[in-house]
């Protein structure tokens, strides 16, 4: 793989930027969160957001359509942590209904976009290896 090759990446994937732009902002807002939630509710938040865009980043890089769905799968099921994570936060009150909604919302909005990535890379897979997840 070429440093062009490379570079046109995982960076023009939108839902690379939307996952990532979610990180930053989760990761912004947990700064509010109380102190004894560092080591718990803000720190898994944290890592579950930047686990999604990391394995979009690391699917786009991979060689075969096999293993980019694999990643992109995983991303999938991060994303639902995220939102699993947001739900506590919300239901604790360390983010508003309104926030809450914002996030609920872009979190479905990139599954959309990952779901997509995965149904895209399927196509190109014989039908034997390709997952139910989209067929239902």
């Amino acid at each position: 793989m070429t440093s062009r090759q490379y570079l046109r990446g995982f960076r023009n994937l939108r839902a690379w930027k939307e996952s990532h732009a979610l990180a930053v902002d989760l990761y912004k807002r947990t700064t509010d969160f109380p102190k004894e939630d560092r080591y718990g509710l803000t720190d898994q938040i944290r890592r579950a957001a930047c686990s999604v865009s990391s394995l979009i980043a690391e699917g786009a890089c991979m060689r075969t359509p096999a293993h980019q769905c694999s990643y992109y799968l995983r991303a999938h099921g991060s994303l639902s942590e995220v939102d699993n994570h947001i739900e506590f936060a919300h239901a604790l009150g360390r983010v508003t209904d309104v926030e809450y909604q914002q996030f609920l919302s872009r979190i479905n909005y990139i599954a959309g976009l990952v779901l997509g990535l995965v149904k895209s890379t399927q196509s190109s897979l014989p039908q034997n290896l390709r997952t139910s997840i989209l067929q239902n």
